[in-house]
């Protein structure tokens, strides 16, 4: 970065092909470094149209080695293997995304972070087919961010104020709950008026 940025917002996953994928909101871009931190490619850029973002949320490769950038309000674009010309561009069938994760060849897990309802969507790339949607956290009336990890267990999924790790089959069936214990965690209580005492 140079020095007239004050803050950034990069969420950065390892490249399956070896090195880093980058979506940077503050830039509304995406990049791709090699295994010891070399820039090899940029793209997108800030705007409306395909191949545009105005805060990147993700990027991932899918298994046929195109990249695909997703942007908070859903709007996705596929890259070439190199990250430089605009496959197809779309929009994902679920509310905003904060993550995205690839489950199979053929799925992928859209994780919207905030609101209400379902958190967790798996979809079929470049449709706008839903297969499942699951993991309605436990609190009634916190918005609160929700991760996932996609391995070969399944999906583990978080919810930031509960004390519990929750692992879903690909196919959406919660199959158990793992709670986590630290003499730092309070546990929030959803209490039964609006708004919460202080």
């Amino acid at each position: 970065e140079n020095e007239e940025v004050i803050n950034v917002r990069p969420v950065v996953r390892f490249d399956p092909r070896g090195g880093f994928l980058v979506a940077d909101a503050q830039e509304s871009q995406f990049r791709r470094y090699g295994a010891s931190g070399d820039l090899l490619a940029v793209f997108g850029r800030r705007g409306g149209g395909p191949g545009e973002f105005r805060s990147p949320a993700a990027v991932v490769r899918l298994r046929d080695g195109t990249l695909v950038g997703f942007d908070e309000d859903g709007r996705y674009a596929q890259f070439d293997s190199a990250g430089g010309s605009v496959l197809r561009a779309g929009r994902v069938p679920v509310p905003s995304i904060s993550s995205v994760e690839v489950v199979d060849d053929t799925t992928l897990l859209s994780v919207v972070g905030l609101g209400t309802g379902p958190r967790l969507h798996t979809w079929i790339p470049f449709s706008d087919r839903v297969e499942r949607s699951f993991f309605t956290p436990p609190f009634r009336r916190i918005s609160a961010s929700v991760h996932a990890a996609v391995g070969a267990g399944g999906i583990a999924a978080t919810f930031l104020i509960s004390d519990t790790i929750y692992i879903f089959g690909t196919d959406g069936e919660e199959r158990m709950k793992v709670p986590f214990r630290t003499e730092r965690y309070r546990p929030y209580a959803d209490p039964s008026s609006w708004p919460p005492p202080p």
